[in-house]
């Protein structure tokens, strides 16, 4: 039985009761019980002249009061002082007891209390060291790990290879090559979307860092070329919600100079192959009067090792028509005018017209270098094919004409920047006058 008057702290609910008795002024031989609690500044009072009433009141209050949110007459000195301090930092209209209650939502299943949160919040915000918040940190991340990432590296470059079987040989093993570089860098199980502009910079800087000398800008630019035909196929394929090549820079290149050989070194080709390598002037008419590229001429050996796709094959020359090519370097097939010139070179040289032009890119390659030796004349890389666009535009001014021939998309900037060269008009009508000695 509670004793009368008495103080009493209420552990439950942090309260102070106090409980006394004074006479009833309507009969002073009987008593009025009185109570008062009393907690965080406000104050309940309760009578009655039957004292098992008064405490049936208290201890129903007590129990209402031990039910609500902590007060602060429960904390301690310094927990009041760790209260006032987190309050200021909520937003308005927030509460201490509802962040508390977010807090443990996001704790993990096996966290006991909040110190490790603390301890990790604390640490990512001073790795992030104010250059973005907690948030945009997190949002970045998710959008780069989604719950279900659609693939992988690998399995994004298995998937981007298959789709260019209709491409040419030498194209696929470079694609390959680039894509396993950034396989072996990332790790084949890599989510596509954990890559980024920067990472990829990164990465080609090593590469460059690693060979300066075989890794210039131009080199820099190509293989940024093939992740973007990459990632643009990933973004594609599995519907990404952004493009992580997206930004990247390429590198400034000085304008490329177009070199092709002069009509007089020209015909010395020709003159030296009728002499060491007659079997070869076919070839070499393609080249210069049809400004075919070497590898649609001789094909490229396989990836596997099965043999060669693509090449010319005299089946595909109609002497009395066009040249028609259907492996070219970006998979599609195209028709070349058969000039006068062309048809006496082969005619003169071509039998017996069957099976390929050239028997592989190897027998290619020895009757090139044989007949460049001996002719004394240089034969740098797209020299036949600069020399053929040239004097072709020279002569006819007729650009959508030579676009058709070499492959190039209408209107496209690839005919000034890598081919084109100003040549003189009677230089041109020599070049296209070089015929067979045995005519």
């Amino acid at each position: 039985m509670t004793d009368f008057p008495s103080s009493k702290r209420h552990a439950a609910s942090g309260s102070i009761v106090s409980y006394f008795a004074i006479p009833y002024h309507r009969d002073p031989s009987r008593s009025l019980f009185r109570a008062t609690i009393r907690r965080a500044g406000r104050e309940w009072k309760f009578a009655s002249l039957v004292k098992d009433q008064l405490l049936q009141k208290v201890q129903a209050k007590l129990s209402d009061l031990s039910s609500e949110s902590p007060s602060a007459a429960q904390l301690s000195p310094d927990q009041r002082r760790d209260a006032l301090a987190a309050i200021r930092l909520l937003p308005p209209g927030e509460t201490l007891e509802s962040s508390v209650r977010l807090l443990s939502r996001l704790l993990p299943p096996d966290s006991s209390s909040p110190h490790e949160s603390v301890a990790d919040y604390h640490k990512a915000t001073s790795l992030l060291a104010g250059r973005t918040s907690l948030s945009s940190a997190a949002s970045f991340w998710l959008e780069r790990n989604p719950p279900h990432t659609p693939a992988s590296l690998q399995q994004a470059a298995t998937a981007y290879l298959s789709s260019l079987r209709i491409r040419s040989p030498g194209y696929q093993r470079t694609v390959s090559t680039r894509l396993q570089s950034l396989l072996d860098s990332f790790g084949p199980s890599s989510s596509v979307l954990s890559l980024s502009p920067t990472a990829i910079e990164a990465f080609l800087a090593e590469r460059a860092s690693a060979s300066p000398d075989s890794f210039a800008n131009s080199t820099w630019n190509a293989w940024l070329t093939t992740f973007s035909g990459f990632f643009n196929f990933a973004v594609s394929q599995y519907r990404l919600p952004f493009n992580p090549l997206s930004g990247a820079r390429k590198k400034p290149v000085p304008p490329r100079k177009v070199d092709f050989l002069p009509v007089d070194q020209v015909e010395k080709l020709f003159r030296t192959a009728e002499s060491v390598a007659p079997s070869f002037t076919p070839a070499l008419a393609l080249l210069f009067f049809a400004g075919i590229r070497p590898s649609e001429l001789t094909g490229q050996y396989n990836i596997d090792g099965s043999g060669i796709s693509g090449g010319l094959f005299w089946d595909s020359i109609d002497i009395d028509g066009e040249i028609f090519l259907s492996a070219t370097k970006d998979g599609n097939s195209r028709q070349i005018p058969l000039t006068p010139q062309l048809r006496a070179w082969l005619d003169t040289y071509g039998p017996p017209k069957q099976g390929r032009v050239v028997p592989n890119p190897q027998a290619y390659t020895r009757s090139r270098r044989l007949v460049s030796s001996s002719a004394s004349v240089p034969w740098p890389q797209d020299f036949a094919r600069h020399s053929f666009a040239s004097h072709h535009f020279a002569l006819h001014k007729n650009r959508p004409l030579l676009e058709a021939i070499m492959g190039h998309s209408f209107r496209s900037s690839v005919l000034e920047a890598h081919y084109k060269r100003p040549v003189r008009i009677a230089d041109a009508q020599r070049y296209f006058s070089i015929l067979p000695c045995a005519r």
